[in-house]
């Protein structure tokens, strides 16, 4: 019994929208974005779904392919849940053009919509119901607990990446120039913040995989365990 995490690439499908000022504005050594951007972040997150399509051989399977941890002499897996996190945003940068034809460039706005599906996959072996079911599921609910913990702690990360980001200015030799590179350096922060946010979970997720909650669904169900 173990907790999957899928996190699709940061910023992935963002939409770029330019606009230019085409006014006479600041020099460029003078550039500075004139108020933090307008963030706005949606997370939906539709109710936890249950899955029985892998036998716990099957889901062993599932694990290995992805290189997820396994413990030390564990043959089986009775049951998983899986994160499947689809983020997507739309960044908007604005550009003031100096005398000279220079811009500087700067994060106005982003809307950010995050899409997070929780699955918990129990082995096909196991009847609804059944003890073993009603064990595993136990069990597996406490990883979707720390998974609902972790999803404002996940938008507080965003703003915060958003908010740094919107610190930056760049000077340019036109707007695309300016935008692609701001873009880029928010791609590799984005990428960054979620490495870390990301082992955090995990770590807090095989916290909850112990020799004890392994135990339990043998102790609770007895033979049925084998079965």
């Amino acid at each position: 019994m173990s907790s999957g995490f899928d996190m699709r690439r940061w910023l992935l499908g963002a939409a770029l929208a330019l606009a230019s000022l085409f006014l006479v504005g600041p020099a460029a050594a003078d550039c500075k974005p004139p108020e933090q951007p307008v963030i706005k972040i949606t997370m939906n997150a539709p109710p936890v779904a249950q899955d029985q399509k892998w036998s716990r051989a099957g889901i062993l399977k599932y694990m290995r392919s992805r290189g997820q941890t396994i413990r030390q002499g564990y043959d089986s897996v009775l049951g998983i849940t899986e994160s499947d996190i689809q983020p997507s945003a739309r960044l908007q940068y604005l550009g003031v053009r100096d005398r000279n034809g220079t811009y500087c460039v700067f994060l106005q706005s982003a809307t950010v919509v995050i899409d997070w599906k929780v699955t918990v996959h129990i082995a096909s072996e196991y009847k609804p119901g059944s003890c073993m079911y009603k064990a595993i599921d136990e069990h597996e609910q406490g990883h979707v607990a720390i998974v609902n913990a972790s999803k404002d702690e996940a938008q507080a990360m965003i703003r915060k990446v958003l908010e740094s980001t919107g610190q930056k200015t760049l000077v340019a030799s036109s707007m695309n120039q300016g935008a692609t590179q701001l873009q880029t350096d928010a791609q590799a922060a984005f990428e960054k913040a979620f490495k870390k946010f990301h082992d955090a979970l995990q770590r807090r997720q095989l916290g909850h995989d112990t020799p004890e909650e392994y135990a339990k669904p043998r102790k609770l169900c007895g033979n049925a365990y084998n079965q």
